[in-house]
């Protein structure tokens, strides 16, 4: 019996999408060439719109997130996600670098001071010492100081291709 409600009922999702399709192509049909010549640069200005909203949504809600997880947990994704975006300029941390090492040489190199940040990553992972509501803002912070410099160091293309680490 429930199969055959669900056979049913993705039979009627069927004839529903089928017919959305007709009415679509019909309107399409019966619509000047100078509207649908219209109709391809708001669709692409639309779904620039959607994807630009859909991801600030999702910085917004990772930033939540990381204010409602666990102190040391949230420091260390913080701090995993801020290595990670220097990847893509290049800046990836060695196998042999402790965190401070890594921190003096991405300020040498991209004068972002990120010692603050790391220094509470040290004191929470092998300190044991839980860091503060604010110390987590302040990777807050540094995260988006991160953001802008890898915007501003990748070309158009490449901004493209690492949209959504941006």
């Amino acid at each position: 019996m429930e199969q055959d409600a669900l056979t049913v009922f993705f039979g009627k999702v069927q004839s529903a999408l089928i017919s959305f399709a007709n009415a679509v192509m019909n309107v399409i049909e019966i619509v000047p060439p100078w509207v649908r010549v219209l109709f391809i640069p708001f669709f692409l200005f639309t779904l620039l719109f959607w994807i630009w909203v859909l991801r600030k949504v999702y910085i917004h809600s990772w930033k939540k997130r990381m204010l409602r997880l666990d102190a040391s947990k949230s420091v260390d994704r913080i701090l995993s996600r801020i290595i990670k975006l220097f990847s893509i300029v290049n800046l990836n941390r060695d196998l042999n670098e402790t965190p401070l090492q890594y921190g003096q040489r991405v300020y040498k190199e991209s004068g972002i001071d990120v010692s603050d940040f790391i220094e509470v990553f040290n004191k929470s992972k092998y300190a044991k010492i839980g860091p503060s509501v604010e110390d987590i803002k302040l990777g807050i912070a540094l995260y988006g100081n991160v953001v802008d410099y890898i915007k501003g160091r990748l070309k158009w293309f490449n901004l493209l291709k690492y949209f959504w680490f941006v």
